[in-house]
């Protein structure tokens, strides 16, 4: 049994960065891996270690989404633009 998520601080940019990009690989039924294989398929190397830090949010001992990462997202979600996978400001 895994152990529960912890609850992502969403006053912050980061936490809603972390919560938006949770959202976004459920909503379209993406497990880690699956998402590491498709953004490998877009030439786009990430380890599903440091794609679960991007949905811990950098506040919480996770990291930031490079801009190359955010746009292959926007390409797998099959989005208009970057700005639909990364929160407003």
């Amino acid at each position: 049994m895994s152990r529960p998520r912890s609850q992502l601080d969403t006053s912050t940019y980061a936490g809603r960065t972390a919560a938006r990009l949770a959202e976004l690989r459920q909503r379209h039924g993406y497990g880690m891996n699956e998402l590491r294989e498709a953004l490998a398929k877009l030439d786009v190397v990430v380890s599903t270690s440091t794609l679960y830090a991007y949905e811990r949010g950098r506040e919480a001992g996770g990291a930031d989404v490079p801009l190359n990462v955010a746009s292959a997202l926007a390409r797998v979600y099959r989005l208009q633009s970057v700005r639909e996978v990364l929160p407003e400001m």
